[in-house]
């Protein structure tokens, strides 16, 4: 690829001691990096930074890209200009967004998807909560959850809870269906209804030391 740049006469800082090709002619304006792509031919809209980082109008498939890559040469950010579609990638370490005196918003008109081989939401900063996305395992920390919903369905092979204490209110009916029903109280067990309906299709059977009836 043939690179397409200015001679200068002169210099002026952009960012970070990169310095601004201006032309030899005193009264020429500047190239812009929006003049350059536009005039020059696709294998040739190049501008090259100082230190090593650049920018070009490349093409894809028959699409044009504007694509900026680091002094190594690799790929930092992407622009379709058929499609719109902008990516930005980390070769190499991490990638980090910060707003230290606001906040951040990602808004999407479609889905907002996030991939990786862990993924962790945290917040708070006293009790702070967290949700951790691992392999096959979804952690869920806080110091409270509430749930607010019209409807809750959970599908699962096992279901395992372990509480110091339950308290469950149902204004009306609660149903449970099952095959095979155990309940196993090491202490006192209390039952109290207005009224109580055992129905069994074969034997009954009481057993205890003591049975008081009235």
């Amino acid at each position: 690829m043939t690179r397409t740049s200015a001679t200068l006469a002169s210099t002026e800082p952009l960012c970070d001691g990169d310095e601004a090709v201006r032309s030899d002619a005193a009264d020429e304006l500047p190239l812009s990096l929006e003049a350059l792509f536009t005039n020059a031919p696709v294998e040739e809209s190049r501008v090259d930074s100082r230190h090593g980082p650049s920018a070009r109008l490349a093409t894809k498939d028959g699409r044009e890209c504007i694509e900026v890559r680091d002094a190594s040469s690799r790929l930092v950010f992407e622009l379709d200009t058929v499609t719109g579609k902008a990516t930005v990638l980390a070769p190499r370490g991490n990638l980090s967004f910060a707003a230290l005196d606001g906040d951040i918003e990602f808004v999407a008109k479609g889905t907002v998807r996030v991939r990786g081989e862990r993924v962790e939401i945290s917040g708070g900063k006293e009790l702070p909560a967290s949700i951790v996305l691992g392999e096959k395992l979804a952690t869920l920390s806080a110091h409270g959850i509430v749930l607010v919903a019209e409807r809750i369905e959970s599908a699962a092979t096992r279901i395992f809870e372990r509480a110091r204490n339950v308290y469950r209110q149902v204004e009306e009916l609660h149903q449970l269906r099952a095959t095979r029903v155990r309940t196993v109280v090491t202490e006192g067990h209390h039952l109290r209804a207005g009224h109580i309906a055992i129905e069994a299709d074969e034997e009954v059977r009481i057993d205890g030391t003591r049975i008081n009836l009235g």
